[in-house]
């Protein structure tokens, strides 16, 4: 089977030695910290796949490569500061492509891939808190699959998108329905060949696909299932030119937006949302440095687009940006990672903190998993005991109200990266701040004098 297009950063790599600490990407103000060991996973981790529990426990699932010819599936998750093995290691032998890890609305945790002992048609598993059981039947697609992705929607059904060998490599789409595996509309329904499938589910419960179109110069196509039909979601072949690593989610307004590796754009990263008409550029066009491989798109739980890549400006290694409302910026220091790396899978911790896996190419090419700390995401973000802030959630005002025994002097609100967006000299009687040029999100208000890194978290709302 062809291995995936960011295989190819592999063959310039280099013999590197592996590294267990942290990196900080400044200590003054960020720090990207490992979550447990750097490079957990006893092998080779192919395709690592992030999912965050209903109780913000990480779970990565993996391709373990043991050797050439033995790949088998395997999940971890974090218990205290140590990885542990969910169920057996290496609960069975699959194919060389990507793995799809995900909670259930309910909490429920799954994982589908392509079946080896099926002629590699797809399957997927349920851990039902000792074992992993197979869904339906084993290999439940008519032919072989690859490129699978995996959703659910609102009444726990299962949904998944995959390359359909048995229909000249066009796209299906099957949901469980609690019973059996049944194909959701006409199997292969694209115009034509398809690579690199992601699937969300739309706040109404429709199925959205977004795919690598062969049959328009590899552009990037978005469809959608209206109960009867596959439709295109705005023209096919919304990107400019062949594209790679469609990621496709909706906003919390229930737009589809789908960040991928922009060919039309030297292979950079560029995400598009369409707004019931047109599909359009979410911040600028093609905005990460260099080339992004492997680009993961996923909303915080306040609502901020993050895109996650391997980043060709600074050796392939992980990088992460977020949209604050007009630009693109790094969160943290672009390249974080200890050395090059290979896929990137987001998610987040209960306060907001990003952590990502990816293959960590300094530690042998096993699975590591980093996360974003600072005051600015979640730390100590208890409230200050020096001045209060109210109302919160807000929209347009706040009133900032120092404590008896606060000091007059600066207050600031910085966003999600640390950047000071609003400075303001606060007396003993407090000030009322204009928020309304804000865009929504989730903001820290503090005191200059605060001397323990505390900050008061503001939820910015915009009806």
């Amino acid at each position: 089977m062809k291995k995936l297009f960011c295989f190819l950063v592999m063959c310039s790599a280099i013999t590197m030695f592996a590294q267990q600490s942290g990196y900080k990407s400044s200590p003054l103000e960020h720090m990207w910290l490992n979550v447990g060991n750097a490079g957990f996973t006893p092998g080779t981790a192919e395709f690592p796949c992030l999912a965050m529990s209903p109780a913000a426990v990480p779970y990565v699932a993996y391709v373990d490569a043991l050797d050439i010819f033995n790949f088998t599936v395997s999940v971890k998750k974090l218990v205290g500061n140590t990885w542990q093995y969910v169920g057996l290691a290496g609960f069975d032998t699959v194919n060389l492509s990507p793995v799809n890890l995900g909670f259930s609305p309910s909490g429920e945790l799954y994982v589908a891939y392509s079946d080896y002992y099926s002629s590699g048609r797809e399957a997927v598993r349920k851990f039902d808190g000792t074992n992993w059981v197979t869904v339906g039947i084993p290999g439940f697609s008519g032919g072989s699959a690859s490129y699978s992705a995996m959703a659910f929607n609102q009444q726990e059904e299962i949904f998944v998108a995959y390359t359909d060998y048995n229909h000249a490599r066009k796209a299906t789409v099957m949901k469980f329905d609690g019973a059996n595996w049944v194909t959701i509309g006409s199997p292969g329904f694209s115009q034509g060949e398809t690579e690199y499938m992601s699937i969300a589910i739309s706040p109404s419960g429709e199925p959205y696909v977004a795919y690598q179109d062969w049959s328009l110069s590899q552009k990037i196509t978005v469809m959608r299932f209206d109960g009867t039909y596959w439709l295109n979601v705005g023209i096919p072949g919304i990107s400019l030119g062949e594209s790679y690593w469609a990621s496709i989610v909706f906003n919390p307004s229930g737009d589809p937006c789908v960040a991928f590796m922009d060919g039309g754009n030297s292979y950079k990263a560029t995400v598009m949302k369409f707004d019931g008409n047109n599909w359009v550029s979410l911040g600028n066009a093609g905005f990460s440095p260099g080339s992004a491989q492997c680009p993961n798109l996923a909303f915080s739980p306040s609502g901020q687009p993050y895109v996650s890549f391997n980043d060709e400006t600074v050796g392939f290694k992980t990088s992460l940006m977020i949209f604050n409302g007009m630009n693109w910026v790094n969160v943290g220091n672009p390249g974080f990672s200890a050395g090059q790396s290979l896929y990137t899978s987001l998610g987040f911790g209960p306060s907001g903190q990003p952590y990502l896996a990816y293959q960590d190419m300094t530690n042998f090419n096993r699975a590591t998993v980093m996360k974003y700390d600072s005051v600015a995401v979640g730390l100590n973000e208890q409230e200050s005991p020096l001045f209060s802030v109210y109302p919160n959630p807000a929209s347009e005002i706040i009133r900032i109200k120092p404590g008896r025994t606060t000091p007059e002097g600066l207050f600031y609100i910085t966003n999600v990266v640390g950047k000071r967006v609003i400075e303001r000299q606060v007396g003993v009687s407090g000030l009322t701040v204009d928020i309304s040029g804000l865009p929504a999100g989730v903001y820290f208000i503090r005191h200059e004098d605060e001397r323990e890194g505390k900050a008061v978290k503001l939820i910015i709302q915009r009806d």
